[in-house]
């Protein structure tokens, strides 16, 4: 798909269900080049792997931009919720407002192939999550170890999760809320991969486990400057 350069506006997309952005599926073979959309990606029901270009990218997504609203549970996006192991996301930008309960990220959701080239302007993730407790049938012994606070985990400026490769990326949004989340990162929420000439500009909130580049990086840390 060739977008020349226009820019497809008004994009909303609010029914029940996953995989989800102005294309569902991009398949290994699959390309979308130099495209702009604008709208909301606000589903109900499972609200998993949900991106402004597409719910899930086996593909290419070069070029292109999204603008607008993305709010589910897990595997959030602003170009993809989730970039599959041989995909690619180049040279493409955000400037959203994206949220999720899990892996969210201002490009990616979930980073299992290369996202390169990339400019996140999105605020991801910036919002306090009301507390949530359900006591009813439980015993006080279910009560100590319930989680009384509904939090938001793996959150990154780039990618919320990532054991890809992230390179020559950059975020300039605000990544998470004060006190509220684990493993919150600019450019990585939590990575296992490669993150390389990336840097981050913009403030990074959380809990626990947060960094200016990554929250949590497994199975350890190298740095180079």
């Amino acid at each position: 798909f060739h977008g020349n350069g226009y820019t497809i506006s008004g994009l909303y997309i609010e029914e029940v269900g996953s995989q989800l952005g102005f294309f569902r599926y991009i398949g290994d073979l699959g390309e979308v080049h130099d495209l702009t959309v604008k709208g909301n990606v606000i589903p109900s029901g499972s609200q998993t792997e949900l991106g402004g270009i597409a719910g899930v990218n086996y593909g290419l997504i070069q070029n292109c931009i999204f603008e607008g609203n993305i709010l589910g549970q897990e595997a959030i996006g602003g170009i993809a919720g989730t970039n599959g192991a041989f995909a690619k996301i180049i040279n493409c930008s955000t400037k959203a407002f994206v949220q999720g309960t899990n892996r969210t990220g201002g490009i990616a959701g979930v980073n299992e192939g290369t996202i390169e080239g990339c400019t996140n302007e999105s605020k991801v993730n910036i919002e306090e999550l009301e507390p949530v407790l359900e006591v009813e049938g439980m015993d006080m012994g279910d009560l100590n170890m319930a989680q009384v606070l509904v939090t938001r985990n793996n959150t990154g400026g780039i990618a919320g999760r990532s054991s890809g490769l992230i390179l020559n990326c950059t975020n300039k949004g605000t990544v998470g809320y004060e006190h509220v989340g684990y493993n919150v990162g600019g450019i990585a929420g939590t990575q296992k991969g490669v993150i390389k000439d990336s840097s981050n500009h913009g403030d990074v909130y959380g809990r626990k486990d947060v960094g200016g580049i990554v929250g949590q990086a497994e199975p350890y840390i190298e740095s180079e400057y």
